[in-house]
């Protein structure tokens, strides 16, 4: 339908009709406002690299996951992958060294320690949760984090890199019942409020509008109905947008059977770690398409864990510079130094996440991806120079995950090891999750401004 233009005269002879709909085009176009539902999972691996070339490599477009992360290939095209990254915000406290530490307190903060062991700002993830409240893009401030082994959760341990504020560490849960019940509790998904059925309220709310709007016409004039036709379509059409804005096919389940196939196991024995990890991405999955958080976290074991991993067969290791004797978890054997026993810890870490990208990447009952709308950022503490026990912040392999909508995917970005780098990273993912006003995130003296190369 084609229509003629109005000027300002034949407008005002029909202010009375404007007043009429006037409220039903506030409210639709209120909705229409509603920005898209965004997610961050974010992903903390203790330890580090050690060996540059067993991490990404190769050009932007023509390169290499890395040997250690080869569960990766399968996502390419969902990915970017970072190499020559430098950890940023440590290098203006009072731990500027590399270690575990440091780098710990920074991955996610972009801060430096207060010279108490803390870092002075909050975590990737508690800074966006608390933002999307701010803006109103989330109704809540949410971003549950969970760890598979170690003991991240104790409160005297100061090596971890989630923070809800400065000196003040987030919240990090073992238990895999605490966990579900801290999403699930009381939900069920047939008669909670389901994205599904929020999204169905809104279009029958519109379709009403619609209706009535559409009923309007035969009392007005001609003028009258050519612009309120007009506006009868815009509802239309506001209604057909809420299908972008649903959730991936918002299919909601409660992982009922995840929690089952974990309870009882001893959360603290190594041969329970991939049955947890398993479950705790499955959790984090069903909170995201149940819309019970937009942002949660996940560790492994803690900065410096001794993480054991019985299933890669690694030999025991005698004595290590560390004082430790007959042993073979992943940190040991930083310290020793074997990139083919180092790789088999790293890829285990990696299949986790990737078979984590996969659930997102299943298609929902009307074909679109969870990761479409989801960003996954995996970090580590350090990345390395090639010499055992020589913990450099800098050359830490980094990867974001999905933000196919923002970012330009598939591709692998190299960095001279500038911790700005890092800062601007973070401000990336902020402007990915539909943050406005933030242009710096961790320490003020790093700059401001999102990185560039990730568009």
């Amino acid at each position: 339908m084609t229509y003629r233009k109005l000027d300002r005269r034949e407008i005002l002879k029909h202010a009375a009709m404007a007043a009429l709909i006037g409220p039903v085009m506030r409210a639709t176009m209120a909705r229409a406002a509603d920005p898209p539902i965004r997610r961050l999972v974010v992903v903390f691996q203790p330890n580090g690299l050690t060996y540059i070339d067993a991490g990404p490599n190769g050009g932007e477009t023509s390169w290499d996951v890395g040997d250690h992360f080869r569960p990766y290939d399968r996502h390419k095209s969902d990915l970017i992958a970072f190499s020559g990254m430098h950890i940023g915000g440590m290098q203006f406290g009072t731990y500027r060294e590399s270690g575990h530490a440091a780098g710990a307190r920074s991955c996610l903060t972009c801060m430096p320690d207060g010279g108490n062991d803390f870092a002075t700002g909050p975590s990737i993830d508690q800074f966006v949760a608390r933002k999307l409240f701010e803006q109103r893009l989330a109704p809540y401030v949410k971003a549950p984090v969970y760890a598979v082994g170690g003991n991240g959760a104790d409160p005297a341990n100061h090596w971890q890199p989630w923070y809800e504020s400065s000196g003040r560490k987030a919240s990090i849960t073992l238990s895999p019942r605490a966990a579900f019940d801290g999403l699930f509790a009381g939900f069920t998904a047939s008669t909670g409020t389901t994205i599904d059925r929020v999204i169905a309220r809104k279009k029958s709310i519109l379709d009403l509008a619609h209706a009535d709007c559409k009923a309007m016409l035969p009392a007005l004039p001609a003028e009258g109905r050519e612009l309120v036709d007009y506006h009868c379509e815009r509802i239309r059409e506001v209604e057909q947008s809420l299908n972008a804005m649903a959730p991936v096919g918002t299919s909601c389940e409660v992982p009922n059977a995840a929690l089952a196939s974990v309870q009882g196991r001893d959360i603290y024995s190594p041969s329970s770690y991939p049955a947890l990890a398993g479950f705790f991405f499955k959790l984090i999955d069903a909170g995201l398409r149940c819309d019970l958080t937009r942002v949660a976290g996940l560790e492994f074991g803690y900065a410096a864990t001794r993480f054991n991993m019985p299933w890669v067969n690694a030999p025991l290791i005698g004595e290590v510079g560390t004082g430790e004797y007959n042993v073979n978890d992943h940190h040991s054997y930083h310290h020793v130094g074997n990139r083919e026993i180092l790789g088999r810890f790293m890829t285990w870490y990696a299949d986790q996440i990737a078979t984590f990208v996969d659930l997102l990447k299943a298609p929902g009952p009307d074909g679109t991806r969870l990761l479409d709308s989801t960003m996954v950022h995996v970090t580590n503490e350090f990345g390395g120079d090639g010499t055992p026990s020589n913990h450099y912040n800098g050359n830490v392999p980094m990867f974001v995950f999905g933000g196919g909508n923002t970012f330009r995917t598939g591709r692998h970005l190299r960095f001279d090891n500038d911790g700005r780098h890092h800062h601007a990273l973070m401000v990336s993912l902020i402007k990915g999750m539909g943050i406005t006003g933030v242009e710096q995130f961790g320490h003020t003296a790093a700059g401001s401004g999102p990185l560039t190369r990730m568009y």
